[in-house]
């Protein structure tokens, strides 16, 4: 672990700063904060999921972005550690991914189940129902993030900037 840390840089850290901040804006100002928290979410923020799959060194300004995003939830109590939780944990399994296209499909998966039992413990809200919200909002998300990218990477030095 102690090698992951050594090969960051000072841009590296600055870019993780940004890059929370931004997951933060796209997340809390209104009206993007309306389906940002509850049982049915569509984090536009989450388009940023894709980040980590195409820089590794990205993980803990994503980290901290939602972490300090779940602050601002109805259920900071729970949200900070579980929903921080289920982003770590996702970021952690993308970055070891080859394919691109496999984000959204296990983002949605790892969200949908461990947020949907969150909400279902929190609100009683049904859990395959709560899930399978979470579940839609996350991949539309993170499928508009791949696209985006996609289409952002084919510049140079935007690619450069985040790569």
């Amino acid at each position: 672990m102690k090698a992951y840390w050594e090969e960051f840089t000072l841009r590296d850290w600055i870019l993780n700063a940004l890059i929370a901040a931004i997951y933060v804006v796209l997340t809390v100002t209104p009206p993007l904060n309306a389906l940002a928290y509850g049982n049915i979410q569509l984090r536009i923020s989450e388009a940023l999921v894709m980040l980590p799959f195409y820089n590794h060194k990205l993980v803990p300004g994503m980290t901290v972005g939602c972490f300090i995003t779940n602050l601002f939830s109805p259920t900071a109590a729970v949200d900070i550690f579980v929903g921080t939780f289920a982003s770590l944990l996702v970021f952690l399994i993308i970055i070891h991914l080859q394919q691109g296209y496999l984000v959204p499909v296990v983002a949605a998966i790892i969200n949908g189940l461990i947020i949907g039992a969150e909400l279902h413990f929190m609100s009683q809200a049904p859990f395959w129902l709560t899930a399978a919200y979470i579940f839609i909002g996350e991949l539309i998300a993170v499928i508009i993030g791949y696209i985006l990218f996609r289409i952002l990477f084919q510049n140079r030095q935007i690619k450069r900037f985040l790569l």
